[in-house]
């Protein structure tokens, strides 16, 4: 008996893969699409909104603005501040003029579109984190504070609201509005909160994390409103991405997580910690279609057409591999290849009305890359591929059993009319083994590494297709110390579905 100890898929082992991830075949859409700006070596955190497809960034404590596009592309329009004060904190514009708060001065100066300071300019409240314009007030945020101070267009102090009450937001370092409600971004909770005409909380709150969405450790700045879509840019300023609203029932995936999700109400939560509240807001569905082969789940499928070519480098030396629910495919191609020693194994299989596969001839390159190509003259499937180091469990004998574990629901009424409910089906193999007296402490240690990880079993090492092949995990077994040579040792494996 031999058994494959999986390599765990993931990102540094997965060196390519032609399914792409979201993939539009399969109709999957990423929940939020990550925007580089183009010139990120002096990138805006800080950014107009006017709902328009052109806005203006600025970047503190630097005094240059700069105006993007719906693309997030500097159009190379820019002027400067230093006239002025030596840093920028905040930016807005009305459909005349762009208004700059001077972080050294406190006091907002006004521009014409063209960057030209028109002498116009009033004082504000110090430490200021953000600034809109909503029509008719200049809403203005400061650092660790819930008040938001307002003026109008005259520059002259309006009323202060207290953004929440109850102690929500410590600070709101982003705001926005979107012509009915305001928008408070709070940096220490994570939290956008949704607020009134009169800043007071309605009710509704998401939970933001980037994590994931942008390799950026730095957090969320502001705001930004782009052809009226709300989004969040981040302190780097090197990418922005869309704040996304989903009704109930919408699906998305997450890239970064393999996973594909379904929304349980509306909601702006991200999906992977949607899924994970309290109270969810989403639901994990299962893995991206790239990643369906890598999940332990064999009726789960990555689905192609006509070929699938996958490349994987564990870091170490594998000796197996194995296919399992393979549909409309000819052939299976591996080839191994080491970066000093160049291709070590090259071998094509046909596969003919077989669903599962394996191979346990691999050699020991603990650098090489395996490449392994599925190809048929359609749609493709692969429920699971599987490789990694094997170990020799003993011989398996006959007396060995295969049973299938059918998990349909029947339903008998009184005239025995039988309604089903087909569900997936799993194999149960109860192999008979013969393990020499001392290599008893061996196969337990194996098996206690092995212990709820799915793995591939199989009884004949010579059969690419044997019957006994199983991927599963083992269940409660003994091993019988019943001769001074050769011991008993039945091992059960209970398939995945």
């Amino acid at each position: 008996m031999i058994v494959i100890k999986p390599v765990d898929v993931k990102n540094a082992s997965l060196f390519s893969s032609t399914i792409p991830e979201p993939d539009a075949a399969q109709g999957e859409i990423e929940f939020a699409i990550v925007n580089k700006i183009t010139d990120a070596g002096s990138a805006a955190t800080r950014f107009s909104s006017n709902g328009g497809a052109v806005f203006h960034g600025i970047n503190p404590p630097y005094a240059t603005v700069k105006r993007y596009d719906a693309s997030f592309d500097a159009d190379g329009f820019s002027f400067s501040i230093s006239s002025e004060d030596t840093s920028a904190a905040a930016i807005a514009e009305t459909g005349d003029n762009i208004y700059v708060v001077g972080a050294v001065t406190d006091t907002i100066y006004e521009y014409t579109k063209a960057g030209v300071y028109t002498g116009f300019s009033f004082p504000v409240v110090g430490s200021v984190t953000s600034m809109v314009w909503d029509g008719s007030l200049f809403n203005v945020t400061t650092l660790k504070s819930e008040t938001i101070a307002t003026y109008n267009i005259l520059g002259t102090r309006m009323d202060d609201w207290v953004a929440v009450g109850d102690g929500s937001i410590i600070g709101a370092v982003g705001y926005d509005f979107n012509g009915m409600n305001y928008y408070a971004l709070d940096l220490i909770s994570k939290y956008v909160y949704q607020l009134t005409a009169k800043r007071k909380l309605t009710g509704a709150a998401w939970f933001y994390n980037q994590v994931g969405q942008i390799d950026d450790s730095s957090g969320v700045s502001t705001f930004v409103n782009i052809s009226g879509v709300m989004h969040l840019a981040l302190y780097s300023g090197f990418a922005i991405f869309p704040f996304v609203f989903v009704d109930r029932g919408e699906r998305y995936i997450r890239g970064f997580y393999h996973s594909l999700y379904e929304s349980l109400e509306a909601t702006a939560d991200d999906p992977f910690y949607g899924a994970s509240k309290e109270n969810p807001s989403w639901a994990r569905v299962g893995p991206t279609n790239k990643y369906s082969a890598f999940d332990a789940v064999i009726s789960n499928q990555s689905i192609s057409q006509l070929t699938q070519e996958v490349e994987i480098k564990p870091g170490y030396g594998i000796g197996g591999l194995a296919a399992f629910n393979l549909t409309g495919i000819d052939s299976i191609t591996v080839v191994m290849t080491d970066p000093v020693f160049g291709i070590a194994y090259y071998e094509t299989y046909a596969l003919t009305d077989k669903t599962d596969f394996v191979i346990l001839d691999l050699p020991d390159y603990p650098d090489a890359t395996t490449k392994v190509t599925f190809t048929g003259a359609g749609e493709i499937g692969v429920g699971a591929l599987v490789l990694g180091p094997i170990a020799v469990l003993g011989v398996t004998n006959y007396g060995t059993s295969v049973q299938q574990l059918d998990f349909s629901v029947y339903k008998e009424d009184s005239f025995g009319n039988v309604q089903v409910i087909k569900r997936p089906s799993a194999k149960l193999v109860n192999f008979k083994n013969t393990v020499q007296k001392e290599d008893l402490s061996y196969v337990y240690q194996q098996l206690n590494e092995l212990t709820g990880v799915a793995a591939v079993w199989v009884g004949d090492e010579t059969n690419t297709t044997d019957f006994t092949l199983v991927y599963g995990s083992h269940r409660d077994n003994t091993l019988n110390i019943d001769s001074p040579a050769a011991c008993s040792v039945p091992i059960q494996i209970r398939g995945r579905v």
